[in-house]
């Protein structure tokens, strides 16, 4: 898993009809949809027959039910993001921490992708191991500042003109001391400049895998939020 822990699923429940509901560990959840979605393509054999999920991070003490209407409201958001095929609208996403993604993005290929995105957002984050492995202030603020610039760039089923300068000059002021991550940072905003450039220029296809790779490097970022700030406390 992307910390290591062993699965651990505390609730299953099954709701009746074509619906799911599980409680558990977030971090095994997300290889457990995986796991679920291969599973189901196999039984099928049909991939016209799609899956939507919806999946809701809440602290163990928040009540229950609000953790299902949020994975509620996280469901209706995965059936209005398409993804195209043949010329057809196919629903098969699943929104994850509010950022939709095709299921593709969950399939074990793919699910490296996300996996190698997160190691290296932790490289900006926390300080190698010899140096006693903190958690940088700065690192969490550009990661923030990275967040904030997707987000407004993505909006729901549109595109914003992103002001990719303000991650340049966000990684240039907390990373003057420390080239290395300079460079592994710039590195990222190259990538992500790239990927927008290329949106603009393609048909403005929300589901499609240059907006799906967007939405990873988001996802990404949640996750690495989540580590850093157990990390943390600790």
């Amino acid at each position: 898993g992307l910390v290591g822990l062993e699965m651990c699923i505390r609730d299953s429940i099954y709701t009746g009809g074509d619906d799911m509901l599980l409680f558990g560990s977030w971090d095994a959840l997300l290889y457990l949809e995986g796991d679920i979605l291969k599973k189901f393509r196999e039984f099928t054999k049909n991939n016209s027959i799609t899956m939507s999920g919806g999946f809701a991070l809440v602290h163990q003490k928040y009540p229950a039910i609000l953790g299902v209407l949020a994975c509620d409201d996280y469901l209706s958001k995965s059936k209005s993001f398409y993804r195209e095929s043949k010329n057809k609208n196919i629903k098969d996403s699943t929104t994850i921490f509010g950022v939709p993604l095709t299921n593709e993005c969950l399939l074990e290929e793919r699910l490296q992708n996300l996996e190698d995105r997160v190691k290296k957002l932790l490289d900006l984050v926390v300080s190698k191991k010899e140096d006693g492995g903190e958690v940088s202030v700065d690192g969490r603020v550009f990661l923030y500042t990275l967040k904030k610039t997707l987000g407004d760039a993505i909006g729901d089923n549109e595109i914003n003109v992103p002001k990719i300068w303000r991650l340049y000059h966000s990684a240039n002021v907390k990373f003057k001391d420390n080239k290395e991550k300079l460079k592994k940072a710039i590195g990222i905003i190259n990538y992500v400049r790239k990927s927008l450039s290329n949106m603009f220029s393609s048909t403005m296809d929300i589901g499609n895998k240059k907006f799906s790779d967007l939405f990873s490097i988001l996802v990404a970022i949640r996750i690495v939020e989540l580590l850093t700030r157990r990390r943390s406390e600790k």
